[in-house]
């Protein structure tokens, strides 16, 4: 019974991390896009010598948060994980405005990602499970920005991919050095490959090298053998969530002729994301395999 409660104590207090890091790391997936577009313009206005305009100080800690909406200060109780969000009944306190569900959705689902690394890698170092940790954050943030903007930044992609020849290079990890090394390379070549054997063949784009770097980092956390599996779980899933999406769209849509037509249009010019199913797959390979 007292080793029952010494665990219920720990995955609380695991669960509470998770909470904590999630509200972070929605302040990553909300800003992240916004910091590297001003710095965009920043060398813009820079290489163009223009000294007139100065942009806005605006980074992961200023300005504080605030109502997307009324663009009010919020309190500290209202950035409370969870708790602020239910205390407001999901509105803002000053507007009466919604709140997205994706802030409290990221903030669960990085607590739970935590909870389930603790449990399947208790047997660790803490130091250990602080670099899984950062692996799981790293995922959710490349895979939420992806999905809002279809882009894969290389600061998160390639941080990831240092941190993860890092941890095995440092401890045992996952894969030796070499498998890793090997990993990053084959996962950046395999999908460069793809990637120009699709252009050459349907003259478009299929994927992004964005997703060339997101899956040598996978690489260099798993090792090159898992990458087929990884792969392979990512495509399936990404085609179930394409045929699905699909349907909903085709049974949702209007009748009129004319914007069936336009339906179409979108349908087959409409570009899925391949960053959430990347790091479906390394988490399922991840907690399956290891």
């Amino acid at each position: 019974m007292q080793s029952l409660s010494h665990n219920l104590v720990f995955l609380s207090l695991i669960f509470i991390f998770g909470l904590i890091i999630g509200s972070f790391l929605n302040v990553c997936i909300y800003r992240l896009p916004k910091i590297i577009k001003n710095q965009w313009l920043q060398d813009c206005n820079d290489l163009l010598k223009n000294k007139t305009k100065k942009l806005a100080k605006f980074n992961l800690a200023y300005p504080p948060s605030t109502c997307p909406a009324c663009h009010k200060k919020l309190s500290i109780w209202q950035n409370i994980p969870i708790i602020g969000f239910l205390w407001q009944q999901g509105k803002c306190h000053y507007c009466q405005k919604p709140i997205s569900y994706i802030y409290p959705a990221i903030e669960l689902l990085t607590a739970s990602l935590f909870v389930v690394v603790f449990l399947k890698f208790n047997n660790l170092p803490p130091i250990e499970l602080l670099f899984i940790f950062a692996l799981v954050s790293f995922l959710i943030v490349i895979s939420a920005i992806d999905f809002k903007t279809q882009y894969i930044f290389d600061i998160l992609s390639l941080s990831m991919l240092w941190v993860g020849l890092l941890y095995n290079t440092i401890f045992t990890g996952f894969a030796t050095p070499t498998d890793a090394i090997i990993g990053a390379v084959a996962g950046y070549l395999s999908l460069y490959i793809v990637y120009w054997l699709f252009k050459i063949i349907r003259n478009k784009e299929g994927l992004g090298y964005g997703d060339f770097k997101l899956f040598a980092a996978c690489g260099a956390w798993l090792g090159y053998q898992h990458l087929p599996s990884i792969l392979l779980i990512a495509s399936i899933s990404g085609i179930i969530m394409a045929i699905l999406i699909l349907m909903i769209k085709k049974i949702t849509k209007v009748k009129k002729s004319t914007e069936n037509k336009e339906n179409k249009e979108r349908l087959q010019d409409s570009k899925i994301p391949f960053a959430p199913y990347l790091s479906f797959a390394t988490l399922i390979i991840l907690f399956w395999l290891f």
